[in-house]
Protein backbone atom coordinates (compact mmCIF):
# COMPACT_ATOMS: atom_id res chain seq x y z
CA UNK A 1 0.00 0.00 0.00
CA UNK A 2 2.56 2.36 0.49
CA UNK A 3 3.50 2.45 -3.53
CA UNK A 4 0.10 3.85 -3.41
CA UNK A 5 -0.14 6.04 -1.56
CA UNK A 6 3.06 7.78 -1.74
CA UNK A 7 2.45 7.70 -6.02
CA UNK A 8 -1.01 9.80 -5.31
CA UNK A 9 -0.59 11.48 -1.89
CA UNK A 10 1.28 14.79 -3.83
CA UNK A 11 -1.68 15.12 -5.84
CA UNK A 12 -4.07 14.67 -3.44
CA UNK A 13 -2.63 16.92 -0.91
CA UNK A 14 -2.28 14.28 1.73
CA UNK A 15 -2.63 10.32 2.45
CA UNK A 16 -5.95 10.52 3.64
CA UNK A 17 -7.83 11.04 0.63
CA UNK A 18 -5.77 8.22 -0.62
CA UNK A 19 -6.71 5.90 2.07
CA UNK A 20 -10.48 7.09 2.03
CA UNK A 21 -10.23 5.76 -1.72
CA UNK A 22 -8.92 2.71 -0.88
CA UNK A 23 -11.61 1.80 1.80
CA UNK A 24 -14.72 2.86 -0.19
CA UNK A 25 -12.82 0.57 -3.13
CA UNK A 26 -12.40 -2.35 -0.80
CA UNK A 27 -15.72 -1.96 0.73
CA UNK A 28 -17.93 -1.83 -2.70
CA UNK A 29 -15.02 -4.61 -4.15
CA UNK A 30 -15.24 -7.13 -1.45
CA UNK A 31 -18.56 -6.57 -0.19
CA UNK A 32 -17.69 -5.91 3.03
CA UNK A 33 -19.84 -3.45 5.00
CA UNK A 34 -19.78 0.12 6.94
CA UNK A 35 -21.84 1.30 9.52
CA UNK A 36 -24.16 3.37 8.35
CA UNK A 37 -22.21 6.37 9.83
CA UNK A 38 -19.11 5.10 8.60
CA UNK A 39 -20.34 4.92 5.11
CA UNK A 40 -21.51 8.88 5.65
CA UNK A 41 -18.32 10.10 7.00
CA UNK A 42 -16.06 8.47 4.30
CA UNK A 43 -18.86 9.48 1.04
CA UNK A 44 -19.07 12.99 2.60
CA UNK A 45 -15.19 13.42 2.42
CA UNK A 46 -14.49 11.94 -0.59
CA UNK A 47 -17.30 14.54 -2.07
CA UNK A 48 -13.92 17.16 -2.25
CA UNK A 49 -11.57 14.36 -3.75
CA UNK A 50 -11.51 15.32 -7.45
CA UNK A 51 -13.38 12.51 -10.06
CA UNK A 52 -9.61 12.59 -12.03
CA UNK A 53 -8.01 11.23 -8.40
CA UNK A 54 -10.98 9.10 -7.76
CA UNK A 55 -10.30 7.07 -10.57
CA UNK A 56 -6.51 7.58 -10.95
CA UNK A 57 -6.53 5.47 -7.44
CA UNK A 58 -9.15 2.90 -8.51
CA UNK A 59 -7.66 2.28 -11.61
CA UNK A 60 -4.21 1.29 -9.70
CA UNK A 61 -6.15 -0.93 -7.31
CA UNK A 62 -7.90 -2.86 -10.39
CA UNK A 63 -4.48 -3.50 -11.88
CA UNK A 64 -3.17 -4.92 -8.50
CA UNK A 65 -6.04 -7.28 -8.62
CA UNK A 66 -5.82 -8.39 -11.75
CA UNK A 67 -1.87 -9.21 -11.57
CA UNK A 68 -2.77 -10.63 -8.49
CA UNK A 69 -5.12 -12.84 -10.03
CA UNK A 70 -2.87 -13.45 -12.78
CA UNK A 71 0.49 -14.52 -11.01
CA UNK A 72 -2.42 -16.93 -9.25
CA UNK A 73 -3.29 -18.83 -12.52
Amino acid sequence: MGWLITKHMKTAGSAAPVWALFIQWAVDKYGQSLDHHARRLLSDFLKAVSPELQAAVHRDLEEVVVRTTSSQE
